[in-house]
């Protein structure tokens, strides 16, 4: 819940110490090894950390992963399967 709360109307999470906190401050401080800015990157992180936290809210779920996957889209382009990939690896 105190995730969901730190989503930014556009779908992005920003880097901050509540975020930091949530999904711990290693992973968040990778976005210029993982090739991205830190925003996307945390965005990205926060995905991952819903998804595997709101199985059980799909519909909740559905909502806030169009909005974070629409702004990622927007800041790293197209193709941020690789992103996707890194951060599930690193949040498992």
């Amino acid at each position: 819940e105190r995730l969901v709360r730190l989503q930014s109307f556009d779908g992005s999470f920003s880097v901050s110490e509540e975020l930091a906190q949530i999904l711990g401050r290693e992973v968040l401080a990778q976005a210029q090894s993982r090739g991205a800015d830190e925003k996307t990157w945390a965005t990205v992180l926060a995905l991952v950390y819903l998804r595997k936290h709101l199985q059980d809210q799909p519909e909740l779920l559905e909502g806030l992963e169009e909005k974070a996957t629409e702004y990622i889209q927007e800041a790293y382009g197209e193709d941020f399967s690789a992103l996707l990939r890194a951060a599930e690896a690193l949040m498992a």
